[in-house]
This record gives structure tokens, C-alpha cells and sequence, in this order.
């Protein structure tokens, strides 16, 4: 990562902990994502440390994780990220959205299929009757901070 070998606590990336489940109806704006990151100020308590270790770095990249559920796009996050986080730490910094399918089980035949599309019944037997499973993740995986 960064073109060093991958090592614990890589003082150059923002992890987040996960500590909300969100729904695919939750909005949230692309600088939201990158101050969680930094200082947890938009959900929940302040994390004491990723704004000290930042000391004042600009965001170079952001890695997404986002559930195919959220009907995200790239090009349009990518847009909307832009727009956003002009002017603030993260202006200019790359995203990378990694979208996430839903799993979707048949409870009548069984079947499991993974799909970028919101899955209403079974492709094997035709049931509405399926379990989904993931795809509502919404996480801020990293954030890669300027050298100091």
C-alpha cells in the first residue's frame, strides 16, 4: 500500500470502525464519509487519534465500500464527492467505490444468486419468497493522507 509493504497501523490511512449499521435509505454526502474518518464528527463520539495523526495532511484518497442497494453509481459519487469536499481536506482526493451485491437465497428451492440489481424473486423457480443478505453496506474502508 502506498508502495511500502502492508504493516499494522499505517499512520498514512484513516481506518474507520464500524460502529452503526445504516440502512439503504440512510444519505450521506461524500465529505460526511471522509470526517468520520478523520474525527467520527458525524455519527456518534469523536475518535481521539485519526484528526491528531492527520495533523492538518490533505485526504489524497478514499476507499468506499457501498451496497449495491444504495443505487450508487460511480461516476455520479465520484461527481457529488467532488462538489463536496471543495474546499475541505479531501479536495482533490481520489475515490475509490467499491460496490458490494446483494445475495439473495430462494427459502422455497434454495437457490443463491449475487446480484448488482435489487433481486424480487428467484431466478432458479420464479419465488418471491428470497432472503436477502448484505448489500446495504455503507463504510469508509480508508482514507490515504498527503507525506507529511
Amino acid at each position: 500500500m502506498l508502495g511500502r509493504p502492508p504493516m499494522r497501523g499505517n499512520p498514512a490511512i484513516g481506518y474507520v470502525p464500524q460502529r452503526r449499521p445504516t440502512t439503504d435509505e440512510t444519505s450521506i454526502r461524500g465529505v460526511d464519509l471522509v470526517r468520520l474518518g478523520l474525527d467520527g464528527h458525524r455519527w456518534g463520539t469523536p475518535l481521539p487519534g485519526p484528526r491528531q495523526r492527520a495533523a492538518g495532511r490533505r485526504v489524497t484518497g478514499v476507499r468506499v465500500r457501498i451496497g449495491t442497494l444504495h443505487r450508487v453509481f460511480g461516476e455520479a459519487f465520484d461527481q457529488a464527492f467532488s462538489l463536496m469536499a471543495e474546499g475541505t481536506v479531501a479536495d482533490g482526493a481520489d475515490v475509490d467505490l467499491v460496490v458490494v451485491p446483494v445475495r439473495a437465497t430462494c427459502r422455497g428451492c434454495g437457490h443463491v444468486t449475487e446480484s448488482h440489481d435489487q433481486v424480487l424473486a428467484c431466478e432458479e423457480c420464479g419465488a418471491t419468497d428470497v432472503e436477502r443478505q448484505g448489500g446495504d453496506e455503507l463504510i469508509l474502508e480508508s482514507l490515504v493522507l498527503a507525506p507529511d
